[in-house]
């Protein structure tokens, strides 16, 4: 098991298949499904011609005790993410949904987890940041379903109802730490400093996040797993600082030393960039891409991360 190779994870097991549909747009050309994913149901994707698939697990004080939601994002290829078995393109045993059934098993715990999958391999960015903004979305209004009912409104469209606070947690391998990355910047600048976005701005129509005047989002956390981040190529605002949004956010960043797919020196250089004092980088000897060999130690570090941003604590 962990003295088997596992680096295959992302760019060797690869296949084209003969019964492939065509490339959607946006897709390369070779475009085929991705990896096995028994999802719970899907959700369409604003302005993109194909769905995001989910499985979801709520948390035992579900819907009007959620306080957390916690997104998880796979690699190029899709299905259940890292740390499957080698060779196999399924394993329900993988990090995700081990993290996210122990998170919703604990009888306290708050944190509704939502575990996603693309279409198609190798998403395009846009199609992918806005699948994971639309499940959040989805989530949002699944935890607000027990909000007080009243007949009363207020300015900007509230109810006469009590605020509620939520965290968001956003956890992504490979091409999924660049996508959680960009969509938990995205996220809060969305909801801004004070987590309230009480009037959509003109123009956002179909993407605005309505139904959620009684919500108050802030990003709490985003961890990485040798994600596939270019600094280089961050797109960064007037501050000049990259992920300026995030620099209150609490940040774990996972990578191994023998990943042949992204350099650990990636991961490295997004810590230095972050300016976020609650970060934290863990480098792994001898871990390479899907960081099968170093499971538990990953299992331990993803569940304590979403357990401390759940909390409040630090990193």
């Amino acid at each position: 098991a962990e003295g088997q190779p596992e680096q295959g994870g992302e760019e060797e097991e690869h296949q084209s298949s003969d019964d492939e549909e065509d490339a959607p747009r946006g897709w390369s050309r070779d475009a085929v499904p991705s990896y096995p994913f028994p999802a719970d149901f899907e959700l369409e994707v604003w302005q993109c011609p194909w769905p995001i698939q989910v499985c979801r697990h709520p948390c035992k004080h579900h819907p009007g005790g959620t306080e957390t939601i916690a997104i998880f994002l796979p690699g190029v290829h899709g299905g259940v993410g890292p740390c499957r078995t080698p060779g196999r393109t399924f394993d329900d045993e993988a990090l995700f949904p081990t993290v996210a059934r122990r998170l919703v098993s604990d009888p306290g715990s708050r944190v509704d987890c939502y575990r996603c999958s693309w279409a198609f391999m190798r998403p395009p960015e846009g199609y992918a940041v806005r699948a994971a903004f639309k499940v959040l979305h989805h989530a949002l209004l699944q935890a607000l379903r027990e909000a007080p009912a009243t007949p009363a409104v207020e300015g900007n469209g509230r109810s006469g109802g009590p605020l509620r606070e939520f965290s968001v947690v956003f956890v992504g391998h490979s091409l999924g730490g660049h996508v959680a990355m960009q969509c938990a910047e995205v996220v809060a600048s969305y909801f801004g400093p004070s987590g309230r976005r009480e009037v959509p701005s003109a123009g956002e129509g179909g993407g605005a996040l309505e139904g959620l005047q009684d919500a108050v989002v802030r990003v709490a956390g985003v961890c990485t797993l040798n994600g596939a981040i270019d600094i280089s190529r961050i797109h960064v605002g007037e501050s000049g600082v990259p992920f300026e949004h995030v620099a209150q956010s609490r940040a774990l960043l996972i990578c191994g030393t023998d990943d042949q797919v992204v350099p650990p020196e990636a991961s490295a250089q997004v810590y230095e960039a972050l300016s976020t004092p609650n970060k934290r980088l863990v480098s792994l000897p001898g871990g390479t891409h899907d960081l099968f060999g170093h499971k538990a130690q990953v299992i331990e570090e993803v569940y304590n991360f979403v357990v401390e941003c759940a909390r409040g604590t630090r990193v």
